[in-house]
């Protein structure tokens, strides 16, 4: 399977070591486009990796403890804009690109294909509004695009860490941008302004492209073990999470500063 890698982060050096790490544990040689927001501290990850870096300036709340890299629309256009940049240079010979965060962890290769232009988790959903916005705008007058849809998903966004993407039909769907009418779908639901997984979904569904659910995606489970606080939160054992291709959640290493780095470095 042809895959590509668009990646953004900032503050968090160990959890970004140890994703890519991981990630290139099982795909060592697929293009990785790495976006450093606000931070100064990921250039040597990239070079250890051989990862496409660029340096981005802070427009989201990336922190050492959280991060999110859209907060408004124009946080979120810029996002996109990174997105699309990578697919049309760094990774423009790929066929999938998967959206990757501090907290996504690459358990094993791709196994079962995604069905969808983008796949991944099942939901959360939309308002009633923007649901019901999204079945008129493509004539839709009955419960076939729900969320358990096998055509295609418009109740539901499903773009968090670790979904993946066809690589083509972003870059079509970035183009038609310019139609989306943002101040009415602020209305009607703000997530797809403000929020990466419902922005990268939504902006496809509103170009016509399909989502819905990817059977080699899962959240990590915690199973309430340790505490977020410090290095003993998220210590659930690998061995009883889903096996799946990536999980996403696992942020076991955003309680790790900088200076921890030679603590995790194999």
């Amino acid at each position: 399977m042809n895959i590509g890698v668009f990646y953004q982060s900032g503050h968090k050096l160990v959890a970004c070591y140890k994703a890519v790490e991981q990630l290139r544990s099982f795909y060592p040689d697929i293009p990785v486009a790495l976006y450093e927001e606000g931070s100064d501290i990921l250039s040597s990850v990239a070079s250890k990796f051989n990862l496409c870096y660029t340096k981005v300036e802070q427009l989201g709340q990336n922190k050492r403890h959280s991060g999110r890299p859209v907060v408004d629309l124009n946080s979120n256009l810029r996002w996109l804009a990174r997105i699309n940049e990578a697919c049309t240079t760094s990774l423009k010979d790929a066929e999938w690109i998967i959206h990757y965060e501090d907290d996504v962890w690459c358990r094993r290769q791709i196994v079962l294909l995604p069905k969808f232009d983008i796949s991944g988790a099942n939901g959360p959903l939309y308002t009633d509004e923007l649901y019901s916005y999204m079945k008129k705008r493509f004539n839709v007058t009955d419960e076939s695009r729900n969320n358990w849809s096998s055509i295609g998903s418009l109740k539901s966004y499903n773009g968090c860490g670790g979904a993946i993407f066809k690589r083509e039909a972003f870059v079509e769907a970035y183009n038609k941008l310019n139609e989306i009418p943002w101040d009415i779908i602020n209305r009607m639901d703000n997530r797809p302004l403000e929020w990466t997984d419902a922005s990268l979904t939504f902006v496809m569904q509103h170009a016509g492209f399909t989502s819905g659910i990817w059977d080699d995606w899962a959240n990590y489970d915690s199973q309430n073990k340790g505490n977020w606080w410090d290095k003993t939160g998220w210590t659930a054992p690998m061995s009883e999470q889903r096996d799946v291709a990536f999980l996403h959640l696992y942020k076991h290493y955003y309680n790790y500063t900088p200076s921890d780095i030679n603590l995790v470095k194999v």
